[in-house]
């Protein structure tokens, strides 16, 4: 019997602080900030099949999973973190399930991966939705596992603090598509967050180190297949000293096959990628030196969504709109790669979301994006002085589909 049965009251958000170092005290509206659950529930299957736990297997500690009336049950923890971990990997996905917890606290994994190691299980690091009732009350946060701790606790949303029953079942609902992972308790939304450390990873159910006994039952996932970036276009450049006719503003333009185009000053490139359900999701690198220019418009109207200056230097890189709380981003938005001769943007817009991370530093952060009746977004990229190097975009694709991600 799900949760639903049970009568639980679906409770709505309507409050939470962005978690970041110049959170202010009050609480921020934020329910008009969440896109929908995702609706793609077309093959919806039992996470783990009844009577047996195949094609799963204990690491970390020395804590017990049995299968008992219907459900997982997790005991006897010892002084280190166990899991029951799922032996094949998954991308985008969607679970539903039931959890009730005796004692201690525990947590879902998802995207998370396994160091072997000989003294022991093994030592599994990444993403945790949080079981926790005790005082606290951060159920349906998000926590990084063995590497950065907490991404989004809910200190400053009592809605979602509410929304666990500490001595009944509850109905969690969690999504991982793309970068985004969200979490629901009770019909309650939780966590909200954009990461790009993991875009796959194994499963697990975790029975916390110390005191901890915990069920699950009724779960459900829904395969969505993978996300990745891919080369999906080129670059079309406009160099000026190959071209100093007036007139057409793209006379002149040539798509560019390079992997890497240099711009000098009054150089300028394009780069048009269709969206679909207003969402896009792209990212490319960039080397600077002198001034230049990031223009993200909708091509039918010409409208500019946001410009930014680039900079090579960390320090001068502006903050330019903050007025958005969600999605949370976690220091570095799991760039694992920066610090190497490249700079790296990361563009997301998803359902009117728009976040621009430049690297590592989220620099807009908006809601309800006008995009008008266009079907796809434009960067341009201006030289203003000196020399602006660019790598080819890469635009998150779902490989199920085998199309740019919505």
């Amino acid at each position: 019997m799900s949760a639903r049965n049970h009568g639980f009251l679906c409770l709505f958000a309507t409050c939470v602080l962005s978690i970041t170092a110049s959170t202010p005290s009050c609480a921020i509206q934020y329910q008009e900030e969440r896109p929908p659950q995702n609706s793609e529930l077309d093959d919806h299957r039992p996470m783990i099949l009844e009577g047996g736990m195949a094609g799963w297997k204990v690491v970390g500690g020395t804590a017990e999973y049995e299968w008992k009336e219907s459900c997982i049950h997790g005991f006897k923890p010892g002084v280190q973190n166990t899991f029951l971990m799922s032996e094949r990997e998954y991308g985008d996905f969607i679970i539903e399930g039931e959890v009730k917890i005796d004692s201690g606290n525990s947590g879902w994994q998802i995207r998370s991966h396994l160091i072997e190691t000989k003294s022991n299980g093994g030592r599994l690091f990444g993403y945790q939705i949080e079981i926790d009732p005790s005082q606290r009350r951060w159920s349906g946060g998000l926590y990084d596992e063995g590497r950065r701790g907490w991404i989004h606790p809910l200190s400053n949303d009592p809605e979602a603090m509410k929304s666990f029953v500490v001595d009944g079942w509850n109905f969690y609902r969690i999504e991982a598509i793309g970068p985004h992972i969200r979490s629901w308790v009770n019909g309650v939304p939780c966590a909200d967050v954009l990461d790009l450390a993991d875009l796959s990873g194994a499963i697990a159910l975790q029975v916390h180190s110390g005191d901890c006994e915990v069920w699950w039952r009724n779960l459900l996932i829904t395969d969505l297949g993978r996300s990745r970036y891919v080369r999906t276009g080129e670059w079309v450049v406009h160099h000026v000293k190959e071209d100093s006719t007036a007139g057409d503003p793209d006379h002149g333009m040539e798509p560019a096959d390079a992997i890497v185009q240099e711009l000098q000053s009054g150089d300028h490139a394009k780069f048009t990628q269709p969206i679909r359900n207003q969402s896009v999701s792209l990212r490319f690198k960039y080397q600077l030196e002198g001034k230049s220019t990031l223009v993200l418009r909708t091509p039918l109207e010409d409208k500019t969504i946001v410009e930014i200056p680039l900079h090579a230097d960390d320090q001068a890189r502006p903050v330019l709109n903050r007025e958005a709380s969600l999605p949370i981003v976690a220091p570095g938005g799991g760039m694992a790669d920066l610090g190497d001769e490249w700079m790296e943007l990361v563009i997301d817009l998803e359902s009117k979301r728009l976040v621009l991370i430049d690297e590592g530093r989220t620099l807009v952060r908006m809601n309800e994006v006008e995009l008008g009746g266009s079907e796809s977004v434009q960067l341009d990229i201006s030289c203003m002085s000196g020399t602006v190097k660019l790598k080819t975009p890469e635009v998150l694709v779902n490989e199920k589909e085998g199309v740019e991600h919505n």
